[in-house]
């Protein structure tokens, strides 16, 4: 997260999209190459707590870096029905999937903004695939940074129109691996100068542990140690970390994976 000031200065130009169906580009506008302009305000996009999603906990942590450098950073968080409610002085409008006239009000909580950091699932936007995503971009008086938190090997074709039309009406796009970037590029119809990686932050916690009388023993400790945390669900990939483990059983490689987290609340929404 500490990177994004630095993407924000020095991203390409809004020269167009690269959709072929020729969305049109935003004119003018500061942050381009050679902008001298200092951000004053940015407004964040997407999920945010107490809404519980690893989303809601990424883009609170990005603000939380972003705002010791930017004057102001503010939250445009979109919510559910379920959802609870959030006295942050932060969140300045709240934008309610279905609601009528949720789009026009996050675009004025973003018009006096100098830029617009979108965080892009397909589910958390409404519409089919989170379609009407696009209309905030095509609408936002405003450069937009979309960083994209799901790139998908396979997208449908809905899914695939989306990135590229929000790529298009995106000053950057950013990922979070080298392997999001591939994928990205080999799927989609978008200018690779258009995409930067900005991997993962993590606060550093190096203190030493004291696990008591259940310390694993001397044998277990050797055993290397594959984490997967976090709030669980289809489509985490669980079980193909299953299968990959026993492959390196039969191999002869004992590999302890540890699955530590409890249920997506919308899961058990769903179920």
């Amino acid at each position: 997260p500490s990177d994004h000031p630095r993407h924000l200065g020095s991203g390409p130009s809004r020269s167009g999209p690269t959709d072929r169906r020729a969305v049109p580009s935003h004119q003018g506008g500061g942050l381009g190459p050679g902008s001298t302009g200092a951000l004053r305000r940015l407004v964040l996009v997407g999920t945010y707590p107490p809404t519980e999603c690893g989303l809601a906990t990424y883009t609170a942590n990005v603000r939380s870096v972003l705002a010791d450098r930017i004057d102001r950073v503010d939250v445009v968080r979109l919510v559910g029905e379920r959802d609870r409610p959030t006295a942050a002085p932060e969140v300045t409008t709240n934008w309610l999937r279905g609601g009528d006239g949720a789009v026009g009000r996050a675009l004025r909580a973003t018009s006096d903004a100098d830029a617009v950091l979108l965080q892009h699932e397909f589910g958390i936007y409404p519409g089919p695939d989170g379609v009407e995503v696009l209309d905030f971009a095509e609408r936002c008086a405003v450069p937009v940074f979309t960083e994209l938190h799901t790139v998908l090997e396979r997208p449908t074709e809905q899914q695939r129109s989306i990135v590229e039309r929000l790529a298009g009406w995106s000053r950057l796009v950013i990922v979070h691996s080298a392997v999001a970037q591939s994928r990205l590029l080999s799927t989609h119809d978008i200018d690779p100068g258009r995409v930067a990686i900005v991997p993962h932050g993590a606060t550093l916690n190096l203190r030493t542990l004291n696990l008591g009388p259940h310390t694993a023993s001397t044998a277990e400790q050797r055993k290397p140690v594959l984490l997967t945390w976090g709030l669980l669900g289809p489509g985490k990939g669980i079980e193909h970390g299953i299968e990959a483990i026993a492959l390196l059983r039969d191999a002869g490689t004992d590999v302890r994976y540890v699955v530590a987290g409890e249920t997506h609340p919308n899961v058990l929404a769903r179920e």
